[in-house]
């Protein structure tokens, strides 16, 4: 059922845990359960027949798709609740975070303000910059992430915006992906695909790889997380993702739900040797994996995030660990035309 039809009644996760509706605020904002298909043609291609996606490119209610939303539906919620009527919205150029957020933030009627700080560029980037600049009502350009700590705090201390975490990452939007795992184990039950024994991911602020973990674990599945690290292990690291993991459990378990025991050490996986240079710059695997999933499956991927997961995923089967194991790929980048396209007259930008 669309929880924009049914409410918090249709989420498994308000299901599972009855008493979590009337204390975390939600909105329902995309549109679920998104599909699981085969990708059969890039299974094919490399050697791994039951290769599986899981559609969140497609989550979007307001035009833009891809993971974030699954986390806006807890934070612009509890945003709409502080009654501030506008938003802080921080993150690098070309961010597809702050592309959804300002989305969202614009469909309900929040003022928007935002931060950027310099980071490498590509062509994805630059689109998404664009459309920042035509979404954001004031816009701030800074050099360095150094710049980040100063702006979010002057941000909290005047307190006229409700200010959004980092990736949208924090313990109560890392929800959304526990909530996103009981979809997943809802579809294995209906037929609609089998149980995958391991799911990649972009590991980038954690949240996305965290509320799965807690999900398939919250849900019964055997499944494990494979999280592809695509930025500095600072940020994107083990011991923050299962802290989230840990978090959203124990949000779980006080609405209600029966969590059982504590996360297993084998439930969740870092990678980082897809990584490369750094952040948001393109590698020389990502770049075979952008091309196979195109001419295969019709795919785009984009070079910070999906392109580096997606060639984790085939280095595994090169390897020859998951060949003949059922793998899923969660395709967290947006797929749909971007709001603001082209750029409109936007946000008064200044540069400091």
């Amino acid at each position: 059922m669309d929880a924009r039809v049914g409410g918090a009644a249709a989420l498994p996760l308000f299901a599972a845990a009855p008493g979590l509706s009337a204390r975390v605020p939600w909105l329902p904002l995309g549109v679920f359960p998104t599909p699981v298909e085969r990708w059969s043609r890039l299974g094919a291609a490399i050697g791994c027949p039951e290769l599986w996606v899981k559609r969140d490119d497609r989550t979007g209610g307001a035009g833009h798709g891809g993971n974030k939303v699954r986390k806006l539906e807890f934070l612009l919620a509890r945003a709409r609740a502080e009654g501030k009527g506008r938003v802080f919205v921080y993150g690098a150029t070309g961010s597809n975070w702050v592309v959804a957020a300002l989305s969202y933030a614009r469909e309900l009627g929040l003022a928007r303000d935002v931060m950027l700080f310099a980071s490498p560029t590509h062509a994805h980037a630059e689109r998404n910059l664009a459309v920042t600049r035509a979404l954001a009502d004031t816009l701030v350009l800074r050099g360095s992430v150094a710049a980040v700590p100063w702006d979010v705090g002057r941000a909290l201390w005047r307190g006229a915006a409700t200010v959004l975490p980092m990736g949208g990452t924090d313990a109560v939007s890392t929800l959304g992906y526990l909530n996103a795992a009981l979809e997943l184990a809802g579809q294995v039950r209906r037929g609609e695909c089998p149980e995958p024994e391991y799911v990649f991911v972009p590991l980038g602020t954690c949240g996305t790889a965290a509320g799965l973990a807690a999900g398939f674990h919250l849900a019964g599945l055997a499944t494990r997380v494979i999280a592809v690290r695509i930025t500095g292990g600072l940020v994107a690291n083990a011991a923050r993702t299962w802290l989230l993991a840990a978090r959203a459990l124990t949000e779980a378990a006080r609405g209600g739900a029966a969590v059982p025991g504590p996360l297993a050490q084998t439930r969740l996986t870092v990678v980082g040797d897809q990584l490369g240079a750094g952040y948001a710059l393109a590698t020389p695997a990502g770049e075979e994996a952008t091309r196979l999933a195109a001419e295969t499956e019709g795919a785009a991927l984009d070079p910070s995030y999906t392109a580096k997961t997606v060639a984790a995923l085939i280095a595994a089967v090169r390897q020859g660990g998951l060949g003949g194991r059922r793998v899923l790929y969660w395709l967290t980048l947006n797929s749909a035309p971007l709001p603001g396209e082209p750029p409109a007259p936007g946000a008064a930008v200044s540069a400091r």
